[in-house]
């Protein structure tokens, strides 16, 4: 398939803002693990939970609702349409954040200035106007904000972070550079839209749609950020340190997942409303074919080098994060596959109540998994919640397009790519039994997986060709 230029310079802006997320982890997870420790780690990524749910509550759906519905309109109606989309944002920002300031008041008094610090994330979120710019298909500024966040609030940490007591002066850069960056995503946002008064009939239509896209925003995060919730109610703030790092080191590699689903959605509504069903199946193919390719790479990838990994890239202390790095990265498959069937087909196409169904029976295995298994597995029995969680998502939102989709075809297409995944893993292991642990004998395995991996998928790609 030939893909648009618009699509490749956008997917581009996206991976290169990802390949900054890549890097900056690998100098501050290591930095922060040995500066702030497993406690206030583990404090940090609790708090931040926290003033993540209330964040929930201004975003809504806009994320995704925001996006497909400025794709859809007429430039002539783009206006109005993102004014009254933003006075709703606006309105619930102002509402959260004063409710978040009397709920940090009554039940955070532990981490009360910690958590004073994190409200600054409310006021990104309401400042958040990144949708618009998605669905006008134009990353580059989004990408440009994204990085400028990513280098800002990494040299601030190497400069002001000096030990655990400089907590909360980390929480304040990283939220302060997330507000200075939405506020420079306003800058350009004339170029697309004019201040345009709305009236509440503008805003009306809009309410229950978004709310209906908001569900599934809720429960997918309930089941990202209640895991660190429960773990700091039910086992210890070291336990959410490590499940924090962990997390940490395999959700890099899904940015680029995510990148090509930002990408895809509001060029895929735009299909969508046009009837373009033959160019739409074209386009989910190809992109199943490769978020597969590199979400079996990771997955296995990462499972294999985790027992030297963790101690090796996060330090001393940090033992226990292996077997949680093997765990979640058991989860990338499942997500992989579901990330594309959610915003390359049941969004764009609004088929919003599949969405809705599967994401509540994910978000509600993962909290009773989580509510069986934390008291005695800790933090590995928040990542059994999360495999648990993503692999019912991704089946039942498969189940959900079985009629519109070749699933068969694709799912023959996919397990050979897992089959390479787990050769590789063995390949890596073996290797690894055989080298001292250390900065260099990891670098060698991963190249060694690489390699085979690579060779792999070409025997299977020569082989289908040959068909």
């Amino acid at each position: 398939m030939n893909v648009p230029d618009q699509v490749k310079r956008n997917y581009l802006y996206q991976a290169g803002a990802q390949a900054v997320a890549l890097l900056t982890p690998l100098v501050a997870t290591p930095y922060l693990a040995r500066t702030l420790g497993p406690e206030g780690n583990g404090a940090y990524a609790y708090t931040f939970s926290v003033v993540s749910l209330f964040g929930l509550l201004i975003m809504l759906g806009m994320v995704s609702y925001g996006s497909r519905s400025i794709a859809r309109v007429h430039p002539s109606s783009r206006s109005r349409a993102f004014g009254s989309l933003y006075a709703l944002q606006a309105v619930r920002g102002l509402t959260v954040m004063a409710l978040y300031g009397v709920f940090a008041g009554a039940f955070m008094q532990e981490y009360r200035a910690l958590a004073w610090v994190q409200g600054l994330h409310l006021l990104a979120a309401m400042l958040d106007i990144s949708w618009l710019y998605a669905g006008v298909e134009d990353f580059k500024p989004v990408a440009l904000r994204q990085t400028a966040v990513k280098l800002a609030g990494l040299l601030l940490t190497l400069l002001l972070v000096k030990e655990p007591a400089h907590l909360a002066r980390y929480a304040a850069v990283i939220a302060g550079c997330m507000v200075l960056g939405q506020v420079w995503l306003w800058q350009g946002a004339g170029r697309y839209v004019r201040r345009e008064r709305v009236t509440w009939q503008d805003v009306k239509p809009h309410i229950r749609p978004e709310l209906t896209l908001f569900v599934p925003v809720v429960a997918v995060n309930l089941y990202k950020m209640m895991d660190k919730v429960m773990l700091g109610g039910m086992s210890t703030m070291a336990q959410v340190g490590f499940y924090q790092q962990a997390e940490k080191i395999v959700s890099v590699p899904l940015g680029l997942v995510t990148a090509l689903g930002a990408v895809m959605l509001p060029r895929l509504s735009a299909m969508a409303a046009r009837g373009d069903e033959k160019g739409s199946q074209r386009c989910i193919r190809q992109s199943l074919g490769w978020v597969m390719l590199l979400g079996s790479a990771f997955a296995f990838g990462l499972a294999a080098i985790a027992p030297v990994l963790a101690p090796v890239f996060l330090g001393r202390g940090y033992e226990p994060c292996a077997p949680l790095i093997m765990l979640q990265a058991a989860s990338m498959p499942f997500f992989c596959w579901a990330n594309v069937i959610r915003t390359q087909v049941l969004i764009p196409r609004q088929l919003d109540r599949a969405y809705v169904r599967s994401v509540l029976l994910g978000a509600v295995c993962n909290l009773a998994v989580n509510a069986l298994l934390i008291p005695g597995m800790q933090a590995a029995g928040a990542a059994i919640g999360t495999i648990v969680a993503e692999g019912v998502v991704c089946i039942s939102q498969t189940v959900a397009v079985r009629r519109m989709l070749p699933v068969g075809r694709y799912l023959r297409e996919t397990l050979p790519l897992l089959a390479a995944g787990g050769v590789m893993f063995l390949a890596v292991r073996c290797l690894m039994r055989l080298l001292p642990v250390g900065l260099w004998p990891l670098i060698g395995c991963i190249g060694a997986g690489a390699a085979v991996y690579m060779l792999l998928v070409w025997c299977l790609w020569r082989r289908r060709r040959c068909r």
